[in-house]
């Protein structure tokens, strides 16, 4: 059971959340009005298919009520990301802190992508740079040294990077929230069950084709969307997901099972059944989406993640839980992006 790959099912969660209604096609308006419903799919059709934009971001983790694991983060970011051409580009600064089992440390970190190139600059220690795929196995990006506070953070950059860079024809938007969501906190799961940070940052297209075999899927049985009243002019909606229900469902328990058993190709009886233990440990999670809305340009500005998992069912412990927040803001839409090498970098040979 600990060795189950918690990183790719949180994954898979967070694709779920970030996948607009347009996405599913279908008839139903998810509890809205017609016209609320137009606004709310045109908006995240159009802030999804963005090829560029800024963004800041407040992220609030903790795992409580577990004796000898007590995790948790506490970080702010901004940035910029542009897919509009050949050379993917994405920017990242970071401070706050990580608690590990009590121990906090702090956390600041710059990070620019630019094509295939990562530059990597931790606590002003100065810029690192190399291929991604060398960059993404070093001590800069891995955080070994600090324990699975250490773990929490690689998820989460190795995801956002992943997500960004792996965008095509715009989604870098959605990509970037599910790695940073998905990858920390399958990191920091990974690290709980014993078995290390098993998040792989890729973001929606990386799904195996999960998303693609939803298309028909009937969401609206567990998910429902209310328009609340507006705020400082922009349109609030609230999104409320049945995450146990929907991953227990005989339309996505097979697909659940196969990512957490790793498996290609046709989801099995097996796999099934899988799927279905898997979302019992989801009973009791809330898990919501509230996103702010300008009418005007029809575009998201504001986007709040919230959950809460009890961890009885995977820990054995009473009481504990995981408690998560993630608070975005989204600017500049569609504006030039320019990110610059570094001046002084420290080149990482490949393989070394």
């Amino acid at each position: 059971m600990k060795s189950f790959r918690f990183g790719v099912l949180f994954t898979l969660l967070a694709c779920i959340l970030a996948v607009t209604p347009s996405v599913f096609a279908q008839d139903e308006t998810l509890g809205l009005s017609a016209d609320d419903f137009a606004l709310f799919s045109a908006a995240n059709a159009n802030s999804v298919a963005a090829e560029s934009f800024a963004y800041d971001f407040a992220l609030d983790m903790a795992v409580t009520g577990l004796e000898d694991n007590v995790f948790g983060a506490t970080i702010e970011g901004s940035g910029e990301v542009s897919t509009a051409d050949a050379t993917p580009m994405f920017s990242l600064l970071a401070t706050g802190t990580t608690a590990n089992e009590g121990e906090e440390m702090a956390t600041d970190i710059e990070i620019r992508v630019i094509g295939d190139m990562i530059y990597v600059n931790r606590a002003g220690e100065g810029w690192q740079g190399g291929m991604q795929e060398d960059m993404m196995a070093s001590e800069s990006m891995t955080f070994s040294d600090m324990g699975t506070a250490g773990g929490m953070l690689s998820g989460m950059i190795s995801g956002v990077v992943g997500g960004v860079v792996g965008s095509t024809s715009g989604g870098a938007m959605g990509n970037m929230v599910v790695g940073m969501m998905g990858g920390m906190m399958g990191g920091m799961m990974g690290s709980m069950m014993g078995g290390g940070a098993m998040m792989g940052g890729g973001g929606m297209n990386s799904s195996g084709g999960m998303m693609g075999d939803l298309a028909s899927f009937d969401i609206a049985e567990f998910i429902v969307v209310e328009r609340l009243e507006d705020v400082d002019g922009l349109a609030q909606f609230s999104t409320s997901i049945d995450v146990a229900g929907m991953l227990g469902s005989d339309a996505m328990a097979g697909m659940v099972g196969m990512a957490i058993m790793g498996g290609e190709g046709e989801p099995n009886p097996q796999a099934a059944m899988m799927g279905q233990m898997i979302a019992g440990f989801f009973e009791g999670m809330t898990f919501t989406l509230d996103q702010s809305i300008n009418a005007e340009t029809e575009t998201v500005e504001k986007v709040l993640v919230t959950l809460n998992l009890p961890l009885e069912a995977m820990s054995g412990t009473e009481g504990a839980a995981l408690e998560f927040s993630l608070q975005s803001a989204f600017s500049n839409y569609g504006e030039a992006v320019t990110i610059e090498v570094p001046a002084e970098v420290t080149m990482i040979e490949s393989g070394s």
